[in-house]
C-alpha cells in the first residue's frame, strides 16, 4: 500500500492482474483527497481517456493530471474526441473551442479543452472527421488507422492529443483541461464563448498553485495524530456532494424547469414544516458568527425576521413554544409528532436565541429584546420534556411520546456551534447523549448517515470526544471502508442491517464538517446571561 492509498507492488499483482485501473482504498489517508492510476501490472495498456460526461463532471473547471507509472518504457497518448474544433496556441499550450448548436433558439455551448506540452509530450489537435454520409473527408475508421500508423496525426481528426515517452519506472504527466461556461466562475470571466479558453489557460498556468493550496488546507488535519485514521479522508471525501449535488441553478431558463407543482419551487416548499424556518434563522446566525460579515447580517435581517414572524401563528397557547401538529410535519417526514416535542421544539428555542442576537449585530433593539423574552418563555416549556434521562419526543401522551430520538438535541447543538446560550443543562445534555450512544447508536437497526455525524457534533461540543468518534466510525465503516457497502463518493441518507439503502448521493452527510467545526472552533467567550425579560414586547 503506498502513502496516496493506492494498491501496487509485490504480493498484490494477483489481485489487479485485469484491472486496468487500480482501486483507491478510502480507509488509507491520502496525502491528497483521492487519485486515479493506471495498472503498472501489464505490459501494455489499453486505451485510456475521458467520455464526454466524464468530462462535463469535472467541476468547477475539470483538469486531471496523469501520472503514468510503466514498468517497461512505452509510448503512450492520451486522446479526446469532441465535435466541431476551433484552435488556438499559447506558448507551451495547444488549445481547443468545442462548439455545439443548441436547440429552438437556445443559447449555443462551447466549450474548452487544452493540453500543455513540455519537452517529452508533444501536443496536436484535429478539427474534424466524417461520420456519416458519402463525404470525402476523413472518416472515423481513418482516424484511428492513423492514430495506430502515427500518433503525429494531423490536421483531420477531431481530438486534442497530448503524446509522450515514458521510460523505465519513470513519471510522466499530462496535463488536460475542460471548461464549460455558465458555472460559477462566469461571474469573473463573463459568459461569452471565447472565455472558456481563458479559463482554461489559467487552469494550466495556475493548477500547481491550487493544488499546493488545497495540499496546505488539507495538510493540518492529516497529519494530526490525535485524530482516528478513516476520519481525515472521510471529511475530506464526503465534499464531492458540493461538486456531484450542489448546484444552485441561478441563471437558468424561465422558471418553469424548477416547479414542483403549479407557482411551487422546488428550493420553496409549501409544507407546513416546523424544522425549516428555525434552521434556517440558526444557518444565517452560524454564518454570521463564522465571517463576522455585517454586511451579510444587515442584508438578510428582514428575511431572517419574517421566518421567525411566520412561526408564531403555530405557538397555539402563547406560552412561547411552537406545536407540531399530529402529522409529520419534519424533515423526519413519515414520523407525526404532536404538540410540543424535542426535535422541533429544541431548534425552536435555538433559532429564538439566534434572532435575538442577530437582532443586536443589526442593531434592532426591539427586536432583540422580543425574541429573548420568547426564548426565556419558550425554554422552560422545552425543560418539562425532561424525563430523568433523555428528553421525551414530544408531550402528547401517545405511546410514541417516550421515544429516544437521535435528533432530540439538534437545537441545543445548533446553540452549541453557533456560541449561544446552551438551551439546556449541560448535565442533562450528557445524560440525552449518553441514552442516544447506548440505544440510537448501538442498537439501531437503520443508520441515517448525517444524523450520525450531527449527534456526533454535539457529543464533541460537550467534551465527549471519544464516544463522538465511536458514532461516526460506523458510516465510514459501511460507506467508505473496504468492507463497507460500497457507498464511497455516493453516501446515502440511510441504510439498515438488511443491505437496502435510502437516497443515494445525499446532502446530509456533510454534516461531518460540523463535527470538524466542533474540534477547531474557537470558544466564543460567553458573556452573562442577560436579565429575564418579565413582559412581553
Amino acid at each position: 500500500m503506498s502513502e496516496n492509498g493506492f494498491y501496487g507492488g509485490e504480493g498484490e499483482s494477483a489481485l489487479h492482474d485485469h484491472d486496468e485501473k487500480v482501486k483507491v482504498d478510502p480507509g488509507t489517508p491520502p496525502s491528497l483527497t483521492w487519485k486515479r492510476k493506471l495498472s503498472t501490472e501489464e505490459n501494455s495498456l489499453s486505451e485510456f481517456g475521458l467520455s464526454l460526461k466524464e468530462m462535463i463532471s469535472m467541476a468547477p473547471i475539470g483538469y486531471r493530471l496523469w501520472r503514468h507509472l510503466r514498468q517497461e518504457k512505452s509510448e503512450h497518448g492520451q486522446l479526446m474526441d469532441l465535435p466541431d474544433l476551433t484552435g488556438f496556441v499559447f506558448p507551451g499550450q495547444r488549445m481547443t473551442l468545442v462548439s455545439s448548436l443548441a436547440p429552438h433558439g437556445l443559447p449555443s455551448v462551447t466549450f474548452a479543452i487544452a493540453a500543455e506540452g513540455t519537452n517529452t509530450i508533444h501536443v496536436s489537435e484535429c478539427p474534424s472527421f466524417v461520420i456519416s454520409g458519402n463525404s470525402n473527408g476523413i472518416s472515423a475508421r481513418d482516424m484511428w488507422n492513423e492514430i495506430k500508423e502515427d500518433w503525429n496525426h494531423a490536421t483531420e481528426i477531431v481530438s486534442l492529443r497530448a503524446f509522450g515517452c515514458v521510460k523505465n519506472d519513470a513519471t510522466c504527466s499530462k496535463i488536460y483541461c475542460l471548461c464549460r461556461i455558465f458555472m460559477r466562475y462566469t461571474k469573473f470571466y463573463g459568459t461569452h464563448s471565447n472565455v472558456a479558453s481563458d479559463i482554461a489557460r489559467d487552469a494550466i498556468i495556475e493548477h500547481h498553485k491550487w493544488e499546493s493550496e488545497i495540499e496546505a488546507w488539507q495538510r493540518p488535519i492529516l497529519d494530526d495524530k490525535r485524530l482516528p485514521e478513516w476520519y481525515p479522508p472521510t471529511l475530506f471525501n464526503e465534499l464531492y456532494y458540493l461538486n456531484s449535488g450542489g448546484t444552485i441553478w441561478t441563471d437558468g431558463s424561465p422558471p418553469v424547469h424548477s416547479l414542483r407543482t403549479i407557482q411551487q419551487r422546488r428550493d420553496c416548499t409549501r409544507d407546513r414544516w416546523k424544522d425549516l424556518n428555525p434552521k434556517f434563522v440558526l444557518q444565517v446566525y452560524r454564518d454570521v458568527v463564522a465571517t463576522g460579515n455585517k454586511e451579510f447580517a444587515e442584508a438578510v435581517w428582514p428575511s431572517v425576521y419574517v421566518a421567525m414572524a411566520y412561526m408564531e401563528q403555530f405557538d397555539k397557547d402563547g406560552d412561547g413554544m411552537i406545536e407540531n401538529e399530529g402529522f409529520p410535519d419534519q424533515t423526519y417526514d413519515t414520523w407525526s409528532v404532536s404538540g410540543v416535542s424535542a426535535y422541533c421544539g429544541g431548534l425552536w428555542v435555538a433559532a429564538l436565541q439566534a434572532a435575538s442576537a442577530l437582532a443586536h449585530v443589526v442593531g434592532d433593539k426591539g427586536s432583540e429584546d422580543y425574541f429573548w423574552f420568547r426564548f426565556q418563555k419558550a425554554k422552560k416549556v422545552y425543560e418539562k420534556l425532561w424525563n430523568g434521562s433523555y428528553f421525551n419526543y414530544d408531550n402528547s401522551g401517545s405511546k410514541t411520546s417516550s421515544s429516544i430520538q437521535a435528533d432530540q438535541l439538534a437545537g441545543h447543538w445548533y446553540a452549541r456551534a453557533c456560541g449561544l446560550f446552551p438551551i439546556v443543562d449541560e448535565e442533562k445534555a450528557r445524560k440525552a447523549l449518553e441514552k442516544i450512544y447506548n440505544f440510537n447508536v448501538l442498537k439501531s437497526r437503520e443508520i441515517w448517515s448525517g444524523v450520525t455525524y450531527a449527534v456526533a457534533a454535539g457529543m464533541i461540543h460537550e467534551n465527549m470526544v471519544e464516544t463522538a468518534f465511536k458514532t461516526a466510525v460506523g458510516v465510514y465503516e459501511v460507506a467508505w471502508s473496504e468492507q463497507g457497502s460500497g457507498y464511497a463518493f455516493q453516501t446515502p441518507e440511510g441504510w439498515d442491517f438488511e443491505g437496502r439503502y435510502r437516497s443515494l448521493g445525499y446532502m446530509r452527510p456533510l454534516a461531518i464538517w460540523a463535527m470538524q467545526w466542533a474540534l477547531t472552533q474557537h470558544k466564543i467567550p460567553r458573556q452573562e446571561m442577560k436579565a429575564e425579560i418579565k413582559k412581553n414586547l
